[in-house]
């Protein structure tokens, strides 16, 4: 027997709690971003998720600080028009935890993330020298009409990948070899397990049946 759950009854925290234990596992988008004085900040972030790939976009979700108050990430991004997103694994785990910190505006989180920076190639904000994948993102658009959340839509200006986490017969990128993890409830996070795969059937297989 399942349990109705009303989410509208829920307050704002046990709705959060809820709803990151529901809904996943959930990619991470690990954002660096740069502030008007040009301090980075790095903030993780997994309401995220690809939107289109002609053109290709990506969607984060970014809640307020509470009583409207906006974070860094979604100041920067405002105030810069361009990020970063960092994919993880799980020799990045603890350092974006670290990252997910409340520092006060003017302290960056990689003074202690332990992570290090390089520049990128199409955009001012720099990438995670760690992350095995990476989107340097310029600012679509942002959807700020949805009570304390603003979705943020980023179109990839260009990408880059380890080349060992590529497919070289596909040029396909291999999230298992990547290692990425996944978000969970909590504190929780997952690594990518046993891999089912199940081919479609073209539609005449079916339609044939019918008949």
């Amino acid at each position: 027997m399942k349990k109705k759950i009303d989410p509208e009854s829920l307050s704002r925290k046990d709705a959060y709690f809820f709803g990151i234990s529901l809904i996943c596992p959930r990619p991470i988008a690990f954002v660096t971003s740069l502030n008007k004085d040009g301090l980075v900040n790095a903030a993780p972030f997994s309401y995220f998720n690809g939107i289109s790939t002609r053109p290709f976009l990506i969607g984060i979700s970014i809640a307020d600080k509470g009583k409207g108050i906006k974070k860094d990430t979604l100041n920067n991004i405002i105030e810069k028009k361009e990020f970063c997103v960092n994919l993880i694994n799980s020799s990045m785990a603890e350092g974006v935890t670290i990252s997910a910190t409340d520092f006060p505006s003017d302290v960056s989180e990689m003074d202690f993330n332990g992570f290090h920076l390089e520049p990128a190639e199409t955009i001012s904000v720099p990438r995670i020298q760690e992350s095995p994948a990476v989107m340097e993102c310029v600012l679509e658009r942002i959807i700020d009409d949805l009570g304390p959340f603003s979705y943020v839509i980023g179109r990839a200006r260009s990408i880059y990948a380890e080349e060992s986490f590529i497919d070289s017969q596909t040029g396909y990128f291999l999230p298992k070899e990547a290692d990425l993890l996944g978000r969970l409830g909590g504190s929780d996070f997952c690594k990518i397990g046993d891999i089912i795969t199940v081919k479609r059937k073209p539609v005449e297989e079916f339609l044939q049946k019918k008949k």
